[in-house]
């Protein structure tokens, strides 16, 4: 969150998003109150990404007892949601890649954050969301050299990396 406040006070305009912090790193009630400090000292240009980490680093790393991570998740945005003026949802995205997290994160979030994902799934998730394709939804595509063994590169050596962002706003 501090570098989020470091990026947002160079800036009038620009909206930015945490990515994906893992929800074991710190309790919904600390999310969220950093959520709201940061929008209000920032009028509003910062959304909050969630996702369940993994095994390995949420118990082995940090010590916690990794939960079913639908249930844990669902707990986790019900504690942020819990002082949402009624009917409104917090800025909050969900890294979401399967149906089910799709589902909860178009019902207590205002939306999805996939990472590494086809085309097909983009549009499978943007189906799950609700979204009509192109209305609240974008996709970027990036070519990244794979370096040969002698250190070159050209295009037919290249693999396309899809970096999906699906944003469901609420209104």
């Amino acid at each position: 969150m501090s570098l989020a406040a470091c990026v947002l006070s160079s800036s009038e305009k620009l909206t930015i998003g945490s990515s994906i912090p893992n929800i074991y790193a710190r309790d919904s009630f600390t999310a969220q109150r950093a959520m709201v400090s940061l929008n209000a000292h920032y009028g509003g240009r910062f959304i909050l990404g969630l996702g369940v980490s993994h095994i390995p680093m949420v118990e082995g790393v940090r010590g916690h007892r990794y939960e079913k991570p639908l249930a844990a998740m669902s707990a986790y945005l019900d504690g942020i949601n819990k002082s949402a003026p009624l009917g409104e949802l917090p800025p909050v995205v969900v890294a979401a890649l399967g149906p089910k997290m799709l589902a909860l994160s178009g019902a207590k979030s205002r939306g999805a954050v996939p990472y590494n994902v086809t085309p097909q799934h983009t549009a499978q998730a943007a189906a799950i969301l609700g979204l009509r394709n192109g209305s609240q939804w974008s996709r970027r595509s990036r070519l990244k050299p794979i370096p040969r063994r002698r250190g070159r590169s050209d295009a037919r050596n290249c693999r396309v990396t899809w970096c999906c962002r699906i944003i469901a706003t609420a209104g």
